[in-house]
């Protein structure tokens, strides 16, 4: 079943194709009794990608794609021009943050300033004990979602400075957020804010890469942003 239809910020997607399950899922939140405004829509698929139109219950469904061949994901790595190292951040930060349970404010504001020197100065008004008492949290749960997004309760956090910190401190495994690295992988963000949806594709889609390619997932991480700062250079990244 196929029909045209606009769904807000993404604009007129052409043919919507239906998922199979999705209008069962819409009955059974009209037969419970769930608010319109909230029940299930369709999920849309336009090239590669899924998304889920309005909708807060389901998860949409992101497909990354590399645009290079995964045989070169060392080559591009190699060729890494990051204007700020990470090296203090890898030999002293991650450990010493490991073996505390959770980062200090000067720890923070080292992280946010690799990540984007203008996310330090929002990060400064981070009280030290409420750092601590956040990363501490992130440190001890095992729910993905509480783990990125408790983060962004720091002033001056969004979800890519979130993913530093995470790499940065509880694993290396967690890639680093980013819309160089996302448009290396085809899959740009559809709205002005990222989701969990869209952090765990990522996650999963990274690791994948990276397991299949025999690279650590710091090494496609460069590769993904050094690929697009040479073929889409008027990007910039974000807090």
């Amino acid at each position: 079943m196929a029909l045209t239809r606009e769904l807000g910020p993404l604009g007129p997607l052409g043919p919507v194709l239906f998922e199979p399950e999705v209008p069962v899922r819409i009955r059974e939140a009209a037969q419970a009794g769930m608010p319109e405004l909230v029940r299930p829509r369709v999920h849309v698929r336009e090239d590669r990608h899924w998304f889920l139109a309005h909708d807060p219950y389901c998860r949409a469904r992101y497909t990354g794609h590399l645009r290079f061949p995964a045989s070169e994901i060392e080559v591009w790595a190699r060729r890494y021009s990051y204007p700020r190292s990470d090296q203090q951040l890898c030999s002293v930060v991650r450990p010493e943050a490991q073996r505390q349970g959770h980062i200090t404010r000067e720890q923070l504001l080292q992280i946010c300033y690799w990540k984007t020197p203008r996310a330090a100065g929002k990060a400064e008004p981070n009280d030290d004990a409420f750092v601590r008492e956040v990363t501490r949290i992130a440190f001890g749960t095992t729910q993905e979602r509480v783990r990125i997004q408790i983060l962004t309760m720091l002033a001056g956090v969004g979800w890519p400075t979130a993913s530093a910190i995470l790499h940065y401190t509880i694993s290396e495994d967690y890639p680093i957020l980013d819309v160089r690295a996302l448009w290396s992988l085809e899959m740009e963000r559809t709205t002005a804010n990222y989701t969990f949806p869209l952090w765990d594709a990522y996650i999963k889609e990274c690791r994948r890469i990276a397991s299949n390619a025999g690279v650590s997932v710091r090494t496609l991480d460069k590769a993904l942003w050094q690929y697009a700062k040479t073929h889409q250079p008027t990007l910039s990244s974000d807090d």
